[in-house]
């Protein structure tokens, strides 16, 4: 709710809510104008992953959770607490939300490529497939 009216205090944009998928809120989006909740829905045939569609989307604000580095690694400008590993590349405060600078993702890439992959993975070529995707 601080978040909310923290956003708001910057920005007349509509807020589209999802709260975490393990940690179901009480609907409070009643409480506010132009607040929207949208669940997150699981993705068929995974254990714990969740659909995240960043068009029409003009930023993301998350603390430190998935979406915050997904929605940087999409082009989307994401706003998050120095504990996010998108830290980096985040837009440090909401009071420019309505003109958030454009940041150099290169090197964060490269970094958070190395983070993320096991072994395995890498000797299937899977991280080489999903980032070249991107690039095309």
């Amino acid at each position: 709710m601080d978040t909310i009216e923290n956003i708001q205090a910057h920005t007349a944009r509509p807020i589209l809510f999802r709260p975490h998928p393990r940690c179901r809120l009480p609907a409070i989006e009643h409480q506010y104008k132009n607040v929207y909740r949208q669940e997150p829905v699981q993705i068929s045939g995974t254990y714990d992953d969740y659909d995240m569609n960043f068009n029409n989307i003009y930023c993301t604000v998350s603390w430190t959770s998935n979406p915050g580095i997904h929605s940087v690694i999409e082009g989307v400008p994401a706003y998050t607490s120095n504990s996010s590993l998108a830290w980096d590349v985040s837009i440090k405060s909401l009071t420019n939300i309505n003109n958030p600078p454009l940041l150099d993702r290169s090197q964060w890439l490269n970094n958070y490529a190395h983070t993320e992959w096991t072994v395995e993975e890498i000797a299937q070529g899977i991280p080489l497939k999903r980032l070249t995707s991107k690039l095309f």
